[in-house]
């Protein structure tokens, strides 16, 4: 499975549920009233992860597998179009990316990403 995983991602599965959950527990004391006092901590970069000990590369893989851009979110909408209540774009990609910013749209479908996500992205 890992041998898949690393081919579908360029990652290896180890070190993409690490990202996974290292990117979680950013948000886990997240608060209102912490996003009030500084809108722009909710946000993410690329530098973020320069503490991680992991090739550069790793975090670029990582961060493309998990994100999308407006656009990209268009398309897939407008390509497997369920209805209005049909989340399905952000449980695929959670984090919504502009520029160099990334915005986690869903902490759960982060964690959901981490678990059966995986299992997902090698069986499509």
């Amino acid at each position: 499975m890992g041998t898949v995983f690393r081919a579908a991602t360029g990652i290896s599965l180890k070190d993409y549920q690490a990202l996974c959950f290292a990117t979680l527990a950013r948000y886990i004391e997240f608060t209102l009233e912490k996003y009030q006092s500084n809108p722009s901590d909710f946000l993410l970069t690329q530098g973020w992860y320069r503490t991680v000990s992991l090739p550069e590369e790793t975090i670029v893989s990582f961060l493309k597998d998990i994100s999308a851009s407006a656009t990209e979110f268009q398309a897939f909408i407008e390509a497997k179009n369920h209805g209005t209540n049909d989340f399905t774009c952000f449980k695929n990609k959670p984090i919504f990316h502009d520029r160099d910013f990334f915005f986690v749209t869903d902490a759960a479908f982060l964690a959901e990403k981490a678990e059966a996500g995986t299992f997902w992205r090698i069986n499509t």
